[in-house]
């Protein structure tokens, strides 16, 4: 669906002769992120209020995107599966901020939170075969995942002496993001290049 309306959109930019018809290609990949983008922010909204934790779906959305997008991960081969596991992932992680805040504690907080910043500065960014980076984007990208890495862990540290649900849960979307780099790390075969994986 998402690379069918992303495909009317592009072919609308044809017709007009807004885009050239070299360009077409990368016109319709950023169609589909931007399509893709939005259900997700759809997603975010709707779940918000079923769970009645708008504020901390908000929350899971902009710091999730923002680590994916540096650091990288896992990506479903296609847009329908990428949807559900973002629903499952976005729901487990409403769902235990909202019920398991009770027995989130400190020990946890600095176990997951160490164990996910270990992931991240080893192996981000893990790079996406549909959008091979340079060696200057990969050193640019592993600058700024570890960057968020500190400054994620600073607000997770500080919130939870103010509040622990909003603490809980940018913990759980860091081990999230932590997580998608290591399946991905694990499906390419301990590489988080292309060239790598080639070369191997």
């Amino acid at each position: 669906m998402i690379t069918a309306l992303a495909r009317i959109v592009t072919d609308f930019f044809l017709k007009y002769k807004a885009i050239n018809n070299e360009d077409a290609d990368i016109y319709q990949y950023g169609n589909e992120i931007i399509i893709s983008s939005v259900i997700d922010l759809l997603i975010v909204f709707i779940l918000g209020f079923i769970y009645k934790e708008l504020l901390n779906a908000v929350l899971f959305f902009i710091s999730f995107l923002l680590l994916r997008t540096f650091g990288g991960g896992y990506h479903a081969n296609t847009y329908l599966k990428c949807k559900i596991i973002y629903i499952i992932d976005i729901s487990v992680v409403l769902f235990l901020s909202k019920y398991a805040v009770f027995i989130y504690n400190l020990h946890t907080m600095i176990l997951i939170s160490m164990f996910s910043t270990t992931v991240i500065l080893f192996l981000a960014p893990i790079e996406n075969p549909n959008k091979p980076l340079s060696e200057s984007e990969t050193v640019k990208n592993a600058r700024k995942s570890k960057v968020l890495s500190v400054i994620l862990c600073l607000m997770i540290i500080v919130l939870y002496r103010i509040n622990k649900e909003i603490s809980l849960t940018l913990l759980l979307t860091y081990f999230s993001a932590a997580a998608a780099m290591i399946i991905e790390y694990l499906r390419k075969g301990g590489t988080v290049h292309e060239d790598q994986k080639e070369n191997g």
